[in-house]
């Protein structure tokens, strides 16, 4: 994985994600009483400059696709009797708002795409230099019963996988053992708070919520790391990639 891959993956997802809260936004609004609501953007509206609708369509309904049907089944399930019980119907007040689910999966998807680059980054260089870094040693037998491409590979992943348990300051903190210059200081805080962010979000129940607009900065910042770190590793495709605003201030 190039830089130019990783930012190809992070701005067709943020734009997807984005553009499925802005129709989901619009139908929604539409099937509301609420007549204010129409012509708040975003919103549908009709083109080819013909007349939006009015009062004798709107408010919309919404036609359940079958996997919501199914869903609605697994939730409010019919036990087969036709005894009439009390049965708890979940008001669209009561939804996670749109924004929020929207927000989050951002969030989350543009962390993971940055975290696999530096992960794989490291591991090219890894592979590069772990016949120096290791300190294990081998038998004859041991290179006669597995050989040497398993042993090598062994020492590889291990030393991998306690590469990505760590916390980020300290997986940075190892590049000088493969000839890899650290990130600055300002690029480092701003992955640690990255990651602190991607961490409440997947670990907590009931985080900070987080709005459609953190998550757009969320994502240019991830954008920002992920050039820092090809520069670090020396990633050819690091000229073939633009990101505006690169002086955005990490601070906002």
């Amino acid at each position: 994985m190039n830089l130019q891959e990783v930012i190809k993956k992070m701005n067709a997802y943020t734009i997807s994600a984005t553009y499925t809260h802005d129709l989901a936004i619009s139908s929604s609004k539409l099937m509301s009483w609420d007549e204010s609501e129409w012509k708040i953007k975003p919103r549908l509206s009709t083109g080819a400059n013909r007349k939006d609708l009015s009062k004798k369509e709107l408010p919309l309904c919404l036609e359940m696709s079958h996997e919501m049907s199914s869903l609605a089944s697994l939730v409010f399930p019919d036990d087969g009797t036709n005894q009439k019980k009390y049965v708890p119907i979940l008001n669209p007040d009561e939804f996670i708002p749109i924004s929020r689910v929207i927000a989050t999966q951002i969030i989350l998807y543009n962390y993971c795409l940055l975290e696999e680059y530096e992960f794989n980054r490291f591991h090219i260089e890894l592979s590069k230099n772990i016949s120096n870094l290791s300190k294990d040693k081998f038998t004859l037998n041991d290179f006669n019963s597995r050989g040497y491409d398993k042993l090598f590979s062994g020492v590889l992943d291990r030393e991998q996988n306690s590469y990505e348990r760590r916390s980020v300051r300290k997986r940075i903190n190892e590049w000088n053992k493969v000839n890899i210059a650290e990130l600055s200081e300002k690029d480092l805080a701003c992955y640690e708070k990255l990651s602190i962010r991607r961490n409440e979000l997947t670990h907590e129940s009931d985080p900070n919520i987080p709005s459609l607009e953190e998550a757009i900065i969320f994502f240019h910042k991830c954008r920002l790391v992920a050039k820092s770190i090809s520069i670090s590793f020396s990633d050819p495709t690091v000229g073939n990639v633009l990101i505006p605003y690169e002086n955005h201030n990490f601070d906002e």
